[in-house]
């Protein structure tokens, strides 16, 4: 198995189109976290400190992207956007 990278995000957007291709992906990994803290906290009674971090990072991003896209708006500014998911096994 050889550890591979992929394309995730790779365009120029809109501010708007930016803002929600961006709060998608956020938000679905906010929902993510939620749901795998909902299953601790029903299995052992104890929220997962993990999950609760990842949360609170993740709400502080959605703020940043808000703002940011927020300002490329007023500015009439395109936002070109790119992510590569790399995937190593350990």
């Amino acid at each position: 198995m050889k550890d591979t990278h992929l394309t995730l995000l790779d365009g120029t957007f809109d501010s708007n189109d930016a803002k929600d291709i961006l709060l998608a992906l956020f938000r679905n990994k906010v929902n993510y976290h939620n749901l795998k803290n909902f299953r601790a906290k029903e299995m052992t009674g104890i929220p997962s400190a993990h999950c609760v971090e990842r949360i609170e990072a993740l709400k502080q991003s959605i703020e940043t992207v808000l703002e940011l896209m927020a300002e490329a708006n007023a500015n009439g500014k395109e936002v070109r956007l790119s992510s590569e998911v790399k995937i190593e096994f350990i």
